[in-house]
């Protein structure tokens, strides 16, 4: 089976269960989840929250308040979730002044303990009411509580918010207007009752998680790119603060945008308005925002020879554009926790269309002009990666071979020990690419731009692209239990050539 199908048939199996994956285990409040060992910064942790929220359908947990039972059938609400110990009287006032400019929208809080219960209470905040429900809050970590949930008329999550992510004013009307319009579209009545709101254009940078709030089978699509964790490739290596390379990595950086982590997580990755400039989005002089002209304009100023091996657009485009991507590849409900192994699927595609451009040689064709590399490579492991597969009985092993031969799978790599052993072990083109274009070119220009030259570009985009194709936790079932993560920083020092 090929690498795609496999793919597909691995999400196509996984279905995506929020409440279950975010409750239980050592640590976690009672009724709560566990904190996450990852989420080294809170407001990592409540982008994570959003984004699931977003790409689920999933029911409020009921409770009573002030008599009723929420949520109600065909009442849409917005629920505060306070924080234990902390004064909820501001988170209050929000959420009622919200649900006050809307027709139909109730305001309640579920509090996880009696005594926030009482302190929302003396609060005293008019056009807001509710109980003590723990149970409400059980799938929102404790550290990044209050949170503030939008509920459609069905009773399912439409929207959550937490402070310092996405907490915006003018969001939450826009939300909840889009809860009173479905409302009405459900029961008929959106001539007279309610019309959608249209954001204006604005040189203001949102973030994806605001767009997401219209367009979230897009959203959705966005987070199986390779563009949502693109900020992450750089603090996998260190080279996060590094200002050569932040720019094509957040949003808006040095004009207003994305500058620091700590404060602007909702702008961190390749998002939404890297590719839609927002004073384009929404204008009623261009409904559309850019023409699909223009979006390649917008991908060469970060996809160039230097920094990115993947430069021609056309064939990027259709492992980030929406919807067509996500419907013809993907399930949408895979599982969020999948993410990983589905970029890193998506990756090592784009990896493979590369190279799948020109013909796999051998090393020993590379030996005829690169004698000193040669012998280097010769004494690292990735020469002897075959050798090792033999000592523990999986030279035939198809789990394996992709990363322990050269070109397995392309046309003319590693076929088997037998009819190709000049292909076994992780060789030169493993890393440079198939080198058949490279043998034929006539001139040093030509010979440059038909394999992966490393000192020619980005160490980011490009090396960690390529060895994490294999050297990835996720996709390695060799991956020993306690087994130190790879750092590419660490690692890179035992197979460069000088």
């Amino acid at each position: 089976m090929s690498r795609s199908r496999l793919f597909a048939a691995l999400l196509a199996l996984v279905p995506l269960v929020l409440w279950t994956s975010c409750t239980g285990g050592p640590g976690a409040e009672p009724g709560g989840p566990p904190a996450d060992p990852k989420a080294k910064r809170p407001l990592d942790a409540a982008f994570e929250w959003q984004a699931r929220v977003l790409c689920d359908t999933q029911a409020l947990p009921g409770f009573e308040a002030g008599g009723r039972k929420i949520p109600e059938k065909d009442s849409p609400c917005i629920v505060v979730v306070p924080k234990a110990g902390e004064d909820p009287a501001e988170l209050l006032k929000e959420a009622a002044a919200v649900a006050a400019g809307e027709r139909g929208i109730m305001a309640y809080w579920a509090a996880p303990d009696v005594a926030t219960d009482e302190a929302a209470r003396k609060a005293g905040v008019a056009g807001i009411t509710g109980a003590v429900a723990p149970h409400v809050g059980a799938a929102i970590p404790v550290d990044i509580r209050p949170a503030l949930l939008f509920v459609n008329h069905g009773g399912f999550i439409r929207f959550a918010h937490l402070p310092g992510s996405a907490w915006d004013g003018e969001l939450f009307r826009f939300e909840a207007r889009e809860l009173a319009y479905e409302a009405a579209k459900a029961k008929g009545g959106l001539r007279i009752e309610v019309r959608r709101i249209t954001p204006a254009p604005s040189k203001e940078f949102k973030g994806a998680l605001y767009c997401g709030a219209c367009h979230r089978g897009m959203f959705r699509d966005w987070l199986l790119t390779p563009h949502s964790i693109a900020l992450d490739d750089l603090v996998a290596i260190s080279r996060d603060q590094d200002a050569e390379c932040i720019g094509c990595h957040v949003v808006g950086w040095e004009k207003g945008g994305y500058s620091d982590r700590e404060k602007h997580r909702p702008l961190a990755d390749v998002q939404c308005e890297s590719c839609h400039v927002p004073e384009r989005t929404h204008s009623p002089t261009n409904p559309m925002s850019l023409k699909k002209d223009d979006y390649v304009q917008m991908c060469v100023k970060c996809h160039t020879q230097k920094f990115s091996f993947f430069q021609d657009p056309g064939m990027a485009m259709k492992y980030v554009s929406h919807p067509q991507r996500a419907a013809a590849e993907f399930d949408p409900k895979v599982d969020y926790d999948m993410r990983p192994t589905a970029i890193g699927s998506i990756k090592d595609q784009m990896y493979a269309e590369v190279c799948g451009k020109t013909d796999y040689v051998g090393s020993s064709k590379c030996l005829e002009c690169h004698k000193q590399a040669h012998e280097q490579w010769s004494g690292t492991p990735h020469s002897q990666a075959f050798a090792a597969l033999e000592r523990e009985g999986k030279a035939e092993d198809p789990k394996c071979l992709p990363c322990h031969t050269t070109g397995h799978g392309q046309k003319k790599g590693f076929q088997n020990a037998k009819d190709t052993p000049d292909f076994k072990g992780v060789g030169c083109e493993s890393c440079h690419g198939p080198g058949l274009k490279h043998i034929e070119a006539k001139n040093d220009a030509e010979r440059l731009s038909t394999i992966f030259a490393f000192d020619q570009k980005c160490p980011t985009c490009v090396v960690t692209r390529i060895c994490q194709s294999c050297h990835d936790e996720h996709k390695r079932p060799c991956i020993q239990k306690g087994e130190a993560p790879f750092n590419l920083n660490d690692f890179i020092k035992k197979v460069r050539h000088r």
